[in-house]
């Protein structure tokens, strides 16, 4: 039961085509996700980890 009802947790979901607008100029222009998560939260936008960019790249 346990397992079921983390499965049915709404998920936060941070990464928002807004940011990933910002985020994919930053990456061609070969950024980091660590340098990139770091920026974001120094420009007090929506602070994302650079695994959840990691994962952006991926998809």
């Amino acid at each position: 039961m346990a397992t079921q009802r983390h499965i049915d947790k709404p998920k936060l979901i941070k990464l928002t085509a807004e940011l990933g607008q910002i985020i994919t100029p930053l990456l061609k222009q070969k950024w980091s996700p660590d340098c990139i998560s770091g920026r974001l939260k120094r420009e007090g936008k929506a602070s994302v980890s650079h695994e959840t960019i990691y994962r952006y790249i991926t998809t």
